[in-house]
């Protein structure tokens, strides 16, 4: 094969290749993010439709994902040394609460007994009535989360998590 004719081939494999959407350099494989030493806490928040308790109504859920050996509070004695984990929803106007939280079960940190712990995936669950007015609006429900995760060795400084989520 002559060199012309080489040139001619690759450069019309190229053509195909570009026409037909191939591409001879894959895009790497997207691994799941999972926490780790250096992020030992991942938060993602969204809203759910819920038809459990009446036909306008959705819950807001907070999956936390906490890594192996790390751990955030959930409940702290008066010592005021470590952080306890709040979450704060502030709601637009056709929006409420019903009920409590739906909180995740929580740990005894130690044998004292008076502080406890959040460990591995855990879930929080508000459901919410919804006024249908409201629907497509642009007025978003506010949520933040303050957190530290700690192992047995080190507590990292308090964390804030925040997200503006809309109803649909």
């Amino acid at each position: 094969m002559s060199q012309k004719n080489m040139c001619w081939s690759f450069f019309s494999t190229l053509i195909f290749l570009g026409i037909f959407g191939l591409s001879a350099q894959q895009a790497p494989n997207k691994q799941a993010v999972r926490p780790n030493d250096e992020q030992p806490v991942l938060i993602e928040a969204h809203l759910a439709k819920d038809d459990s308790y009446q036909a306008n109504s959705m819950q807001l859920v907070v999956n936390i994902q906490i890594f192996d050996g790390w751990h955030i509070y959930a409940h702290v004695s008066d010592s005021g040394m470590f952080y306890e984990t709040k979450l704060e929803l502030n709601l637009p106007e056709g929006l409420k609460k019903v009920g409590e939280p739906v909180s995740p079960a929580m740990e005894a940190d130690g044998e004292d007994m008076e502080m406890f712990v959040y460990k591995g995936d855990i879930q929080f669950r508000q459901p919410l009535a919804v006024d249908p007015k409201i629907l497509n609006k642009q007025n978003p429900i506010k949520l933040m989360i303050g957190y530290s995760a700690c192992n047995d060795y080190m507590c990292r400084a308090v964390q804030f998590f925040e997200k503006d989520l809309y109803v649909q």
